[in-house]
Parts: structure tokens; sequence; C-alpha cells
């Protein structure tokens, strides 16, 4: 499976969008994993550009993605490409104008909140010959849509502040940092995010973690639990675990 990325061009989508993805199906029909990431996506689904299957393409409604907590198991059809647009934490709110919790771990069709960025636009974009022109299409046509609604004022700063952070500020100090009450915040963070406060901090140090693994130049796992904020090897192999149902050693082999 051949898998790709673009970042938007224009500055406004790029604070609430991290990325365009394609990916081409295989000859044969493959199973992933995909892990939490603190993001949403809407994903379009097409019948692959040199298509030479004989079956015929049963056209597939584009779909929001939630925030996930847990690991899914998803398996790409051959014959069959998607283009994902890939929302920062927060991110698509301003496009579907809907409390993001009611989407956290579960699939919704577009239309259902928005038919312009769902069945409207990927009727025309079906009809185009490449992935270039797909995402250019896209990218207009969101920045068509963003509208004016915005967080209140610090919600902006408080997730940003978790990535930067890497998920190792305290609900404490955040809340201290924004003169916003604890249960307020967590009430904003369901609407507008999708999760607590504390369980996106959680996971934007999974995604931190899982990059850590990769780099067999860094320090033993016990290293990497005490520098992040897990209180010794155990905490950070039962996170880590919960979010991506492997153990950190089988991970690295995945």
């Amino acid at each position: 499976m051949l898998y790709f990325e673009v970042k938007p061009v224009d500055q406004n989508l790029s604070s609430l969008i991290e990325c365009f993805w394609v990916s081409h199906s295989a000859s044969q029909p493959i199973s992933h994993r995909i892990l939490p990431d603190g993001c949403m996506d809407i994903i379009y689904t097409f019948p692959n550009l040199s298509r030479k299957i004989a079956e015929p393409f049963v056209a597939v409604a584009p779909r929001i993605i939630g925030m996930m907590t847990q690991p899914a198991i998803v398996q790409a059809n051959p014959g069959v490409d998607q283009l994902g647009v890939r929302f920062r934490p927060g991110g698509i709110f301003p496009f579907v104008k809907t409390p993001l919790h009611l989407f956290t771990n579960l699939s919704e069709q577009v239309d259902n909140v928005n038919k312009v960025l769902g069945s409207a636009i990927y009727e025309q974009l079906i009809e185009l010959s490449t992935w270039q022109e797909r995402i250019g299409k896209l990218e207009t046509q969101l920045i068509q849509q963003l509208s004016n609604v915005s967080y209140p004022v610090p919600m902006g700063v408080v997730i940003r502040q978790i990535i930067q952070e890497r998920g190792q500020l305290s609900i404490k100090q955040l809340s201290a940092q924004t003169s916003i009450g604890s249960r307020q915040l967590e009430r904003h963070f369901k609407q507008y995010v999708g999760v607590s406060p504390k369980l996106l901090s959680r996971i934007i140090r999974f995604r931190y973690i899982t990059t850590l693994l990769k780099d067999t130049s860094r320090d033993s796992l016990m290293g990497i639990a005490f520098t992040n904020g897990y209180t010794d090897h155990a905490h950070l192999t039962r996170e880590f675990q919960e979010f991506s149902g492997l153990q950190p050693s089988a991970y690295l082999l995945h």
C-alpha cells in the first residue's frame, strides 16, 4: 500500500489541518493498525485511478472519523483509494459546528453535518483525474467553508500548550495558565475537542512516545518513561498497550 501526505498551502487552514493524505490500495486486501493521535479525519473513497479490477466500484459516502481513544484494525481493499483530511485537535469544529464528543470513537457520514463537504464536493472530486487536482479542489472548498466560528479565546492556547509540552502539563497547570476552572475546561474540551483535556494529554504523550521508540539511539524504555512523566516502566507499558493494543516491544516489531 502506497501512502503520502501533503501539507495545506493556506496558512489559516494549516492551524486547523495537519495534512491531506492519500492511501493507494494494494493488489490484495491489507489490514493495518490505526492508533489514537488526537486528530479527527474526513475520508473520501474513490476507485483506483489505474483501476483494472472487473467488479464495479460501489461509492462510499464521505465519512468523519471521530477522535480515537483506542486502536482499530482496518482493511484496505484492492482497487480502492482514499483521500483524507487530518484535522488537528479541535480543528474540525468550525466546519461541523457540532459538539465533537458526539463523534468520539465513531464514524459518521459527513452529509449529516455538512453536505457541502460531503456529497457535494465528493461528486466534483471523483471527476478529477489526479490527486493534485483533488487536493487542490478540496483545499479551496475548505477555505470557502471556513467560518468565523471560533473557540472560546483560551481554547486554542490550551491545545497548543498540551501539544508543545507533549502532554505533560497537569489540568491544574492548564487551568491556572488560562484562568479557566477545571470543570469549565472539561466542558469546553468535550465540545470543541471531543475528549477531556486529561485524555487528550495522554494521547499526545503516547503519540510522542511512538516516535521515540522508533529511534533506536534513544534511552532505554525506563529512561523514556521517567523523562516523559510516567511513574515507572510498568505505567508506560500499561498506557502504551491501552492506546495501541500492543506491548512496546511488540510495537517495534509490528
